[in-house]
Order: structure tokens, then C-alpha cells, then sequence
């Protein structure tokens, strides 16, 4: 009994100094703006998706269901009127199986969305980089394009995926050029959330993927370095294998460690950290189970703090929005930042600013942006906690 008290406190201690901190802090608050969350604009259009742009500034999508459709880019902010709007028209054809995606920090913002038709494959992006959002289309050699993933940064880059069957070759393609990287075998399908592409802080690209093992019984996540030459690296990570995943994600941290992040057919979430050298040294760590477990779609997200990885996810049973913290030596238990989520907009966004985190989804009222400081969990802890204790407190002056 006693190793297990002293297991629990050892979980909880990262978040109890964070709490400590932040307790402090808050006393000096009113309760009423402990949990202040900003609607950005109404969600009654077809929001395809939105990411934060830092303060009260947005970037979002809009456009018909079909990824191919017309699609609308703009940038706004909360209160005024919309600008920098940029639009892609509809296209004949298809889209990829995993077609179209927003990428946003504080300094910029992109769209990427890959179709193709029988003779041709081509990744049309958006970019801010200039003072006016900027349409750029890439033509692809003419092979079956299977999906197609951008990687984090102001960038614009992404790695497609063409080929046939289990066989696989993978295209770096930028705003000048698509480069061959190297050719593999796949076992499983590239469906949207099961496969993602991340570039190391060596600028080296990594591709992550649920597939099935060499007995298509079990279900495995897989690690791949795609070098120079048409290298490849790979390593089967440590999740369990009996489990059946459904949605993967992956970020890469400011000291260059990955954090792959995986959600299971049953909801529940897990993740590990590990040095790309290394990845075989990753141990999965339960992120949450049971009350908090996630939507296998969208699945989790990821982004990195300063020491560890903040990640969030929808739940399955109460739609409300879930976020925890992952680092190679623990994993923080999951607290709810926002209530109910939209179910027609199942969206979740989290963007890292230099002093803390935004997290956004699509809420009851639109779409809904809330701040957090640096240590997201330790605040949220004591702005559920601060309240009672300040009621508490004052029914016992008044008696």
C-alpha cells in the first residue's frame, strides 16, 4: 500500500508545483474569470477548419464537404471584419485519402490540400508568408497518390505518399519542388489520422503509421526515418500490440524529442517520448481511460511545451474537451478545459505561444479559443480548486 501512495505522488507531483504556483496567482482573481474562453465567430457555416493565431486572431477554412470543393482561407480576428481571404476554386477529380490541412503558429499560417485525376497529382497551398495569403500549386509525377501529410513550422512542406498495395514511395513536396525520399512497404491503411509525417530537429523527416503486423492479426504503430539516399530507418514502437488503434499523432519538442500519441478503437489514449535516435526506447504511458477517453476521430493532438508535450482530445462519452501532459518521465492525468463540443464540428486545434497555450475548438456558441499559461494542467487544477476553497472560506466569515 505504501509503494502505491508513493507511486500516486510521484504522478502527481509535477502538476501539484505547477497547482501550487497557480493558486497563488489566482487568489487575487475574480472566480467568475477563472475559466474565460473567447468565441471567436459563429460556427452556422461550413467550417471545414480553424487554428489560433495568438491573442484574439484566427485563421479558418470554409467549403463544401468534399475535400476537392471550393475551398475559402481566411484570416480574421475576434469583433472585426474578416480579411485576407484567399480561395482555391472547385477541382476535377479526387482528393487523396488524407487531403487537406491547416498549419498556424504566431508567425504564420498555411493551407494544403492534395488531389489528383488520372494523368495528374498536384498539392495546392496557401501561404501567408507575404503580406497577402499566396496560392501556390506543385505538380506531383503521375503515380496513384495515396494521402498526403504537411509538417509543422512557417515552411510550407508536407510529404506525400504514392504507390500501390503495401508498396510506398514517399515525396518531399515544397512551394518549389516535390523530391523523391525513398520507397518502403506499408502494411496498413493510409486513412485519415492513421499515418503522419514530422521533420526532426536534424531536418531529417520521419513518417509515423498504424499498420498490421507481418500476420495482419495484430496492430502495431510503426517509426520511420526516411534519410539521404532513400534510407530508411524503422522501428516497430513499444504500444501494446493486442490493442486495434485508430489515430495517431506527432509532434516534435524544442530539445528534439518526439512524442507519438495513439488512440485506440476502445477510446482510450497513450503516449511515449523518445530521442529519434533511439526509438525503441519509448515506453507508452496511459494518458486516459474510461470518463476521459477520446473520439477516435479527430483523435488526439500534440503540441510541445518547453519541457513536455500538452495533448488533447475530445471526449467520447461527453464531447467536452480533455488535455494532458506527457514528458519522458511522466504523464499528468487529463483535466477538462472546455465543455461540450459541437458534434456536427468535431474540430481541436492547440497552438503554443511563448508564454503559455491556446486551445481551440468549436463549442455551443462557435467557434471558442481559450488561453492557458505555460503549465496548462497545474492552472486548471487550481481554477476547479480555487472556487470551493474561496467559498468555503466565506461561509465561514459569514457564520
Amino acid at each position: 500500500m505504501e509503494s502505491m501512495v508513493k507511486a500516486l505522488l510521484l504522478l502527481l507531483l509535477p502538476a501539484l508545483a505547477d497547482f501550487s504556483s497557480y493558486a497563488r496567482d489566482l487568489a487575487s482573481l475574480p472566480v467568475e474569470h477563472l475559466h474565460d474562453a473567447t468565441v471567436l465567430t459563429s460556427s452556422d457555416f461550413d467550417l471545414r477548419d480553424a487554428a489560433p493565431l495568438g491573442g484574439q486572431r484566427y485563421v479558418m477554412v470554409a467549403g463544401g464537404v468534399q475535400a476537392w470543393e471550393e475551398r475559402s482561407v481566411t484570416a480574421a480576428a475576434a469583433g472585426a471584419d474578416q480579411s485576407g481571404r484567399a480561395t482555391l476554386p472547385a477541382e476535377e477529380g479526387g482528393p487523396c485519402a488524407t487531403s487537406e490541412h491547416l498549419v498556424a503558429s504566431e508567425d504564420c499560417w498555411w493551407y494544403s490540400r492534395c488531389g489528383h485525376t488520372p494523368t495528374e497529382t498536384r498539392v495546392e497551398l496557401i501561404t501567408s508568408t507575404s503580406s497577402h495569403p499566396v496560392m501556390v500549386t506543385v505538380p506531383v509525377p503521375p503515380r496513384r497518390a495515396l494521402g498526403w501529410s504537411p509538417m509543422q513550422g512557417c515552411e510550407p512542406a508536407g510529404v506525400l505518399l504514392t504507390g500501390y498495395g503495401s508498396a510506398v514511395t514517399a515525396y518531399l513536396v515544397t512551394t518549389g519542388s516535390a523530391q523523391e525520399l525513398a520507397s518502403f512497404n506499408m502494411f496498413g491503411p493510409v486513412f485519415p489520422g492513421y499515418w503522419t509525417a514530422v521533420r526532426l530537429a536534424d531536418r531529417r523527416i520521419a513518417v509515423v503509421a498504424i499498420e498490421q503486423d507481418d500476420r495482419h492479426v495484430d496492430s502495431r504503430i510503426m517509426f520511420r526515418i526516411l534519410g539521404a539516399d532513400g534510407e530508411v530507418t524503422e522501428t516497430s514502437l513499444a504500444f501494446d500490440p493486442r490493442q486495434q488503434y485508430a489515430n495517431v499523432a506527432a509532434a516534435v519538442g524544442t530539445n528534439g524529442q518526439v512524442a507519438v500519441i495513439a488512440v485506440t478503437a476502445d477510446s482510450s489514449v497513450s503516449g511515449m517520448t523518445f530521442s529519434p535516435d533511439n526509438p525503441a526506447a519509448g515506453r507508452p504511458r496511459t494518458l486516459s481511460t474510461g470518463e476521459g477517453a477520446a473520439l477516435p476521430f479527430p483523435g488526439a493532438v500534440v503540441e510541445p511545451l518547453e519541457d513536455r508535450f500538452a495533448v488533447s482530445w475530445i471526449g467520447v462519452s461527453d464531447r467536452a474537451v480533455w488535455l494532458s501532459e506527457l514528458a519522458p518521465a511522466f504523464a499528468l492525468p487529463p483535466v477538462r478545459v472546455g465543455d461540450e463540443s459541437d458534434r456536427a464540428h468535431p474540430l481541436l486545434f492547440l497552438h503554443r505561444r511563448d508564454d503559455g497555450l491556446d486551445v481551440m475548438w468549436v463549442g455551443a456558441r462557435g467557434l471558442t479559443v481559450r488561453s492557458l499559461p505555460a503549465q496548462p494542467t497545474g492552472y486548471l487544477v487550481a481554477a476547479d480548486f480555487w472556487p470551493r476553497v474561496r467559498a468555503s472560506v466565506e461561509r465561514r466569515f459569514k457564520q
